[in-house]
């Protein structure tokens, strides 16, 4: 079920989906441990002796309030002859999320009606020893396991919650199956069953008089904490304050947050929305502590029941660097300042780490088949964090800050890529940046030599020049060996990698990297030829273009490889740079009118119905329209023609 809304503050993060229901609930970092683990947490409504939970019945509008990140949605129910407003938020300061949902009544009569809603959290997301009780200072009910609270309580009409319940969920019990106690709430009832451990979810009920032809409010809102205590601080600081106040002071935080952005000119008005609301759902993904994740989509389950909550370094330095352009370093800076302190590999960056800093999960194996042992590494994660430190240090007063993670990490990491190269100069196999297989990819190379060029001028500012003189031999080598090597003559085009000694001349997408690391200038004629190929096999029908020949990835049979944001933007890029404007907008207005209602853009689009597949939304597809934004808008893509 695709994520319609994000929301967050950079310790708390929290997805809706297209029911407006829960389905991620992240805290006390982001992505790390998610407390909903992708279940539902209902909302329904009671009114004339029927019952409904939001779902595909009712008619649905998504959006978020201007330049903010307070949601604004809407729904509508024929079937109960009610429709609601929900406005949602989490708090910039408190670790809390509040929603306002408002139910209007269109009939000529007063109505009653109650609103229900439904909590399923799996502390630190474990299938046990939870807790959930009646909290009577708050009226409401409190979720517990060792170091982690929730506090869900609310208001309506003054009043706290009318009703609750806590009970077993996905549980059999005296041979019987008891599936929580929202299934309590479908008869307009509450057991007010006080407490509950083991796997437990709740339910709170608020009354609503609806006037005629009129509506009326409630507020709700869980507060995350370590201690009762700490969650009790926060419910009495949310009463003390107002919600109302609160989502004011919300609003305006990030409207002031989003002052500071570089703006693109020349973009119509609805790109600048989609580039204004790409920054802010760029800054949900970052962690306080420095990481930046892929994505917070516990539905997209990819290998052994994983997820996409993860630090690759490739995509956070590509989001930081967006960033960058857009006129925020803090966040390249501080996601450095985090791979100085994870594991490293012989100066290598591993394939994915967790936001607390420990390694993630991976396929990339340490040996072959054979046994013959081998680095479980993308090459390229090695040498992004270089060039987005070399992209910082032009930065006034970055001296200090450059010296620092070159001790950290910068040494050691160029000192691998200038080594780890065979004697023709080119990078050894590593892992693709699409992670399906080994070899010696152009886009790796790519890097490489962005990374060594760039090590140059580092190592230059920390005072070694023995090693800048190194790293710019080394980058030299590897251009060289690139323009030597990865070339076809047969095809009149560069190989997207060499693999066990051939070239594997798959068109692919990620060749882009070739002008777009500096290796080559974009209209250099053999690069010219290498996009026009990519233009030709991988235009998708319909809009869009597709990661590499033949892809089975999410792909529906007999149909087309899908549509992906980021090779569609990297070619809009490459159009513009070249002077193809007018092909250059007709992409980037395609990836505009492929954002959700709401702003969200997924990782790619089937070609069988034009859905979004996989997560969303999907970090590095917004950092790529920020980027393509800023790089259109530098070169007047949408200037009008001259006559």
């Amino acid at each position: 079920m695709p994520r319609q809304l994000s929301l967050g503050n950079g310790r708390l993060f929290v997805n809706l989906d297209e029911f407006l229901q829960v389905r991620e609930f992240c805290w006390p970092q982001v992505g790390l441990e998610d407390h909903a683990g992708g279940r539902q947490f209902r909302v329904g409504l009671f009114c004339d002796h029927r019952f409904s939970w939001l779902n595909k019945s009712w008619k649905f509008n998504y959006s978020y309030a201007g330049d903010s990140l307070n949601s604004d949605c809407s729904a509508q129910s024929d079937f109960l002859q009610l429709s609601l407003r929900d406005e949602a938020f989490v708090h910039h300061s408190l670790d809390a999320f509040l929603r306002k949902v408002t139910v209007r009544n269109p009939l000529p009569h007063a109505r009653s009606c109650k609103l229900f809603f439904h909590q399923d959290f799996r502390a630190y997301g474990e299938d046990y020893g939870d807790t959930a009780f009646f909290h009577p200072v708050s009226g409401g009910v409190v979720h517990y396991k060792r170091k982690r609270h929730f506090l869900c309580s609310g208001v309506a009409d003054g009043l706290p919650p009318a009703s609750f319940a806590c009970g077993a969920a996905d549980t059999l019990l005296h041979g019987r199956f008891l599936e929580g106690t929202f299934r309590d709430a479908e008869d307009g009832h509450l057991s007010g069953n006080p407490i509950a451990q083991g796997r437990v979810d709740s339910t709170l009920e608020f009354k609503l008089e609806l006037p005629a032809s009129g509506e009326a409010s409630a507020w709700y809102w869980v507060a995350a904490g370590e201690s009762l205590r700490g969650v009790e601080g926060i419910h009495a600081k949310i009463l003390a304050s107002t919600p109302e106040r609160l989502a004011g002071d919300n609003a305006r935080y990030w409207n002031h947050w989003l002052e500071k952005a570089r703006a693109p000119e020349g973009l119509p008005p609805e790109a600048l929305r989609l580039y204004r609301r790409s920054l802010l759902l760029m800054r949900l993904h970052c962690d306080d502590a420095g990481g930046i994740i892929a994505a917070c989509d516990a539905d997209n389950l990819q290998f052994n029941r994983d997820v996409y909550s993860y630090v690759w370094p490739r995509d956070a330095c590509l989001v930081a660097a967006a960033f960058l352009e857009a006129g925020y370093p803090k966040f390249g800076r501080k996601l450095l300042e985090f791979l100085s302190c994870v594991p490293r590999v012989e100066g290598a960056f591993l394939h994915k780490y967790c936001v607390d800093r420990s390694v993630g999960s991976s396929w990339h194996a340490w040996a072959d088949a054979h046994g013959k042992p081998q680095l479980p590494i993308q090459e390229d994660e090695t040498a992004l964090p270089i060039w987005l430190l070399a992209r910082l240090a032009g930065a006034p007063g970055s001296k200090a800050f450059v010296k620092r993670v070159m001790r950290a990490f910068g040494f050691e990491a160029l000192d691998f890529l200038a080594s780890y190269r065979d004697d023709g100069g080119l990078p050894l196999p590593s892992f693709d940046l699409w992670e399906e297989r080994r070899g010696t990819t152009a886009f790796a190379c790519a890097t490489v030599f962005a990374a060594l060029r760039g090590g140059a001028a580092l190592a230059k500012i920390s005072g070694d020049l023995k090693r800048s003189r190194i790293y710019a031999v080394a980058a030299a080598g590897v251009r060289k060996a690139v323009l030597e090597g990865l070339w076809s003559k047969a095809h009149n085009r560069f190989a997207r990698a060499v693999c066990e000694g051939k070239l594997d001349c798959t068109v692919d997408s990620s060749l882009h990297a070739l002008w777009q690391f500096g290796l080559v200038a974009a209209g250099d004629a053999r690069m010219v030829s290498t996009a026009r190929a990519i233009a030709r096999e991988l235009s998708v029908k319909g809009g869009g273009v597709a990661r590499y020949e033949n892809d089975y990835y999410h792909r529906a049979p007999s149909h087309a490889p899908n549509a992906w944001f980021i090779c569609t933007l990297w070619h809009c890029r490459w159009l513009a740079e070249t002077g193809e404007a007018g092909k250059a907008r007709e992409l980037f207005e395609w990836c505009c009118s492929r954002a959700s209602q709401a702003g969200l853009m997924a990782e790619q689009f089937s070609t069988a119905d034009g859905r979004p597949l996989s997560v969303s939304p999907l970090v590095w597809s917004h950092a790529e329209f920020v980027a393509t934004a800023l790089a259109i808008s530098r070169v007047g893509a949408f200037a009008p023609a001259r006559r």
